[in-house]
């Protein structure tokens, strides 16, 4: 070969090798643009990226990597699983093998997930993400104890990051542990970005409290359950709310203020309304209290009357299949559809009742109108327009015989009206405040509970809904009253939780001990002993107030009993 042909031989190589590192430079960069746009939880930007990449290099393990991840959050699992499978074929590593424990969880395979997460933590030894994404699979499968334990010890890592705390709180909460479980849920992203952490409530005199906003409707109602507590000790209270549930609040008139936005002073004490519950509990040991009370307003109420006189007769029964629009719901990047029924079958069931049937899901669609009047065999009222405006559908609830419903903010109100609801509880379990087991939730004692079997028929459940329906419907009595369950502390840990605030405001144990076995008394029925044991405590000290409000339940108890 001559000097010029190996002279042009050597630039064709450099210049092929300069395109091909200009080319590893260009993917690269997409593949980092993508998992930024997944850390920041913009799945538009991230998709964009990764599909210039695949563009360069369809079968890098690199690429396939974030096709699969992007494609199990948007619940595509049947895309996801192989492109993940792929990847790690081209290469184990810590990453990839977690993306897959997490894919094969939202593909609602937590077994095959754990053991994926278990082999990730063998090979590559314990990280804080890997526990975090372990918690989440026993959580699943409804091992919470274990899951406790994974969450801490995954906070304990890297625990700046409050990115499991919520995890620890929802494990300690479902399973009754109050205290605890609401001290861990302050470690939750919002209060992250608004710099919270619940600053204690150890005050020797009442003041002013900002309530800032980050909930949605339904748990902003939930939440502010604890408000009544903190007027009665005196505390004067801001709140921060939406255009939605505004005037409800304003209607309470238990608020100093009000407001879709306010500017918290700079020497104010401001509280994010998630952190209501702790505070409550760190001031007067109260830590299942009784819903917000809600007032329907009565224009609305007789015009909402006329209005169903016109449609069909009594009784009325109100239905929600589905809790929010039927659209992609992202939860921390995720895609989530937690909150669901059965549509056509729910209507089946409800078919054989005598009573007017009223739809007041938000956002229904076409396809599930028509199926579940298919279901139900006949027409059906469509008042989901109420869902814009709470005013007007705690009106409707104050008013319908009975709810059936999944977890949604209507729940909420008609909670608060203290009438009865059939509630139906996906699984795997998203919300601690529906427990883990039985019919019955401290939290909504007028609502009875049908938990999702673990394989996912909700046929049994169904049955017992119409069977429990026409017993109602046909008893010739008010069935909005029938779930009612005394709203008491109801187990030994909900005592302990008392107990355990007792003691972190350095009263008398003697005390501790006495209002404890008031509390037993009244878990069994013995309201007498209660009510006496309550009145001791108070002799020896005047106006206590977890004395007081033992002895507030007590007569409670007592009334519903007459």
């Amino acid at each position: 070969m001559s000097m010029h042909n190996a002279n042009e031989l050597f630039d064709a190589e450099s210049a092929s090798a300069e395109r091909s590192s200009e080319t590893e430079k260009l993917l690269h960069a997409h593949l980092a643009q993508a998992w930024q746009g997944i850390f920041k939880q913009d799945t538009t930007i991230a998709m964009t990226f990764a599909q210039k990449a695949s563009i360069i290099y369809p079968d890098s393990p690199d690429v396939l990597h974030v096709l699969g991840v992007l494609a199990s959050r948007d619940g595509r699992s049947d895309l996801a699983l192989p492109l993940l499978q792929k990847a790690l074929s081209g290469g184990v590593t810590e990453r990839r093998l977690r993306d897959m424990a997490e894919a094969l969880l939202l593909a609602h395979q937590p077994q095959a997930a754990l053991a994926t997460i278990c082999d990730a933590i063998k090979k590559f030894d314990e990280t804080a993400e890997a526990l975090g994404l372990l918690s989440a699979i026993q959580v699943a499968l409804e091992d919470f104890s274990t899951a406790k334990d994974s969450a801490k010890r995954a906070i304990a890592l890297k625990p700046h990051l409050m990115a499991w705390d919520s995890n620890l709180g929802f494990c300690e909460l479902i399973t009754e542990q109050y205290l605890s479980g609401f001290r861990a849920l302050t470690g939750r992203a919002e209060n992250l970005q608004s710099g919270s952490r619940a600053p204690a409530m150890q005050f020797s005199q009442p003041c002013e409290i900002w309530l800032k906003n980050e909930q949605g409707p339904g748990d902003t109602i939930f939440n502010l359950r604890y408000v009544p507590v903190l007027v009665e000790h005196g505390f004067k209270l801001h709140v921060q709310t939406d255009k939605k549930t505004k005037l409800l609040l304003r209607d309470t008139g238990l608020f100093a203020s009000v407001k879709e936005d306010f500017t918290c002073p700079a020497s104010a004490f401001w509280l994010n309304v998630g952190d209501l519950p702790l505070a409550a509990i760190q001031l007067t040991g109260q830590a299942v209290v009784p819903p917000l009370p809600l007032e329907p307003d009565a224009n609305r109420v007789q015009k909402i009357r006329d209005k169903l006189a016109k449609i069909g007769p009594a009784p009325y029964v109100a239905v929600t299949w589905r809790a929010g629009p039927r659209c992609k719901i992202i939860r921390n990047g995720l895609r989530m559809f937690s909150k669901n029924m059965q549509v056509h079958d729910l209507g089946k069931s409800l078919s054989v009742t005598s009573a007017t049937v009223i739809s007041v899901q938000r956002i229904p669609e076409a396809d599930e109108n028509a199926a579940f009047k298919q279901g139900l065999g006949r027409d059906f009222a469509d008042f989901s327009v109420l869902n814009d405006s709470l005013q007007d559908m705690l009106a409707l609830l104050s008013i319908v015989d009975q709810y059936v419903a999944v977890p949604n903010t209507n729940v909420h109100l008609r909670e608060s009206l203290g009438f009865s609801t059939e509630v139906f509880v996906n699984r795997p379990f998203h919300d601690w405040r529906w427990l883990a087991a039985g019919d019955y939730s401290p939290w909504y004692p007028h609502a009875h509970v049908y938990r999702q079997p673990c394989t996912g028929d909700w046929a049994e459940a169904l049955t017992q809904l119409q069977q429990r329906l026409n017993q109602q419907l046909s008893a010739g009595s008010n069935p909005k009253h029938l779930n009612q369950i005394t709203p008491v502390f109801n187990n030994a840990a909900v005592q302990d939780v008392v107990i355990e605030a007792l003691l972190e405001q350095n009263n008398d144990e003697s005390l501790n001990h006495q209002l404890k076995a008031g509390w037993v008394a009244l878990n069994n029925a013995d309201i007498a002993e209660a009510i006496k044991v309550a009145q001791t405590v108070l002799k020896l000290r005047h106006e206590y107030p977890l004395a007081l409000h033992l002895l507030g339940w007590a007569a409670n108890c007592d009334g519903k009993a007459e």
